[in-house]
């Protein structure tokens, strides 16, 4: 392990590391192990390392699986649940992950963008479907509560008589009396006074 000013160099894989560290932060090699060079003393000056590379080439250090590592089949059924449930999230997430070196990443990455596109226009079919529907609904309430008033004020109205914006005009049903058209009674709202000329 070489020392300075308070940085020591791993001397298996060459990383960095503050001189209080015990192991390594990149490999996990111990610092101040029988192997290791020991320190010197915080009192004493730098010592000054013989002629050579400034900075040596690192050691690769081969990747190696552990047990903690993501399952990529796990994985991969949390980005498509994430693309079902958030499609519009999803499809950023999904960019942000092609950007990554790592292809696992980057296969995730795919795999969200495509479920995030695909949920997209389904969501979008759904949701244009209960706002037909809904709009349907409402359409019917309104010409049930234009056939009560209708028939509360003496008239008979039948279910092409309502004549709504949008909709055309249905034929009368009864054959001798035209469509009730609704006309809102607006005699009990109050409006107020217009302004007087006179001051």
């Amino acid at each position: 392990m070489a020392a300075t000013a308070g940085r020591a160099i791993c001397p298996r894989c060459g990383a960095n590391n503050f001189s209080t560290q015990a192991a390594c932060w990149k490999c996990g090699t111990s610092l101040t192990g029988a192997g290791a060079a020991p320190r010197p003393p915080a009192s004493a000056p730098p010592s000054v390392a013989p002629a050579g590379p400034a900075n040596p080439a690192p050691t690769p250090v081969p990747y190696a699986a552990t047990a903690d590592a993501p399952d990529p089949a796990v994985a991969l059924w949390a980005a498509v649940a994430l693309a079902l449930l958030f499609p519009f999230v999803a499809v950023p997430v999904g960019i942000v992950f092609l950007m990554l070196d790592d292809r696992r990443k980057a296969e995730l990455g795919r795999a969200t963008i495509l479920w995030g596109v695909i949920s997209s226009v389904a969501h979008l079919l759904v949701t244009g479907w209960l706002i037909n529907a809904t709009v349907r609904q409402g359409m019917a309430v309104l010409q049930g509560i234009t056939r009560a008033r209708a028939e509360a004020a003496g008239g008979t109205l039948g279910s092409g008589d309502l004549n709504l914006p949008g909709r055309p005009a249905g034929p009368a049903t009864n054959g001798s009396r035209p469509p009730v058209p609704f006309v809102p009674n607006f005699e009990n709202v109050p409006f107020p006074d217009p302004p007087s000329s006179t001051p």
